[in-house]
């Protein structure tokens, strides 16, 4: 090892020495309880994410847009710098909820999803500055303003797509045999995917032995990191940067990953190629938290 780069260190590890060294064993062993790993983290999980209504459809993606109050109109704006969601034109409509007028605190937005880039509502963010979307106001929100109320503490984040996967049959073979494939959709958000109060009660209770057992990541972002934008957007501790639901099935993915290394252990099974394997998942583990936290985008 390196103790001065150890991840570095295990990738080459991984890359060159494991597959020469232990060939097809440690991806076998990989499988066997990446397995286990995927079937009690998502049964664990099953709660804070609901089912797909209709037959033969699962949820694939959950997009977030981060959110704060207009100090003009106090409406509630989600920003985002454009509203695509597939190269083909689908994307979303913002649909203003204006209530009483401006003042009004329960001024909010609700989503549509349209198949034509033209119907497409203009993104609420550019070069750091914000546009509110309410039709009565529509006043400039200084990058500043929005900053400052994310240091407050008041910067939200609301669900405005549900991305899933249904399976369709694309024709039969000569046998008869249906062709079938996994085809990506996309709908607005129902109020039954709001599981917040769940995953904040879940997460509460696992809080305590996770900071115990060093299982997430507590420490502060360092002021002389060289993007400080975590902090500037009122996210000052590396965990910061997962919202709760992220939090809590980053934390389950580690609970179990640990579970089963003690589980290899007292059954006997460990030695070299198990190890490896465990290096592998540990790897795929990591790179989730880039495509499963605040600072991800959605890659249309």
């Amino acid at each position: 090892g390196n103790d001065l780069n150890p991840v570095a260190t295990l990738i080459e590890r991984a890359t060159i020495e494991m597959p020469i060294k232990h060939g097809m064993a440690v991806r076998c062993e990989v499988l066997r309880i990446g397995k286990s790993l995927a079937d009690r983290t998502r049964e664990r999980l099953a709660f804070a994410y609901p089912d797909e209504p209709g037959e033969n459809v699962r949820p694939d993606a959950y997009i977030w847009a981060r959110t704060i109050r207009c100090p003009h109109c106090e409406g509630l704006v989600p920003l985002s710098p454009n509203w695509r969601l597939a190269p083909d034109g689908t994307g979303v409509r913002l649909l203003p909820e204006k209530g009483s007028g401006p003042g009004d605190t329960t001024r909010h937005v609700r989503f549509t999803i349209v198949s034509k880039a033209k119907e497409q509502s203009p993104g609420t963010v550019s070069g750091g500055d914000a546009t509110c979307p309410f039709d009565d106001c529509g006043r400039l929100i200084a990058s500043d303003h929005i900053k400052a109320e994310a240091q407050a503490g008041r910067m939200g984040e609301q669900l405005y797509t549900v991305v899933f996967k249904q399976m369709v049959i694309t024709g039969y073979t000569k046998a008869g045999k249906p062709k079938e494939k996994w085809v990506r959709g996309y709908r607005a958000p129902r109020p039954e995917d709001d599981v917040s109060q769940a995953v904040a009660e879940a997460l509460a209770e696992k809080l305590p032995d996770w900071e115990a057992m060093d299982m997430v990541p507590t420490e502060r972002v360092p002021a002389d990191i060289n993007d400080d934008r975590p902090i500037q957007y009122g996210m000052p501790l590396w965990r910061d940067l997962f919202s709760p639901r992220q939090l809590l099935g980053h934390g389950t993915a580690v609970e179990v990953f640990r579970e089963l290394i003690d589980e290899e252990k007292a059954a006997g099974r460990w030695n070299e190629v198990t190890a490896g394997a465990f290096a592998y998942l540990s790897l795929s583990l990591d790179k989730m938290l880039n495509y499963n936290s605040r600072m991800s985008v959605w890659m249309s």
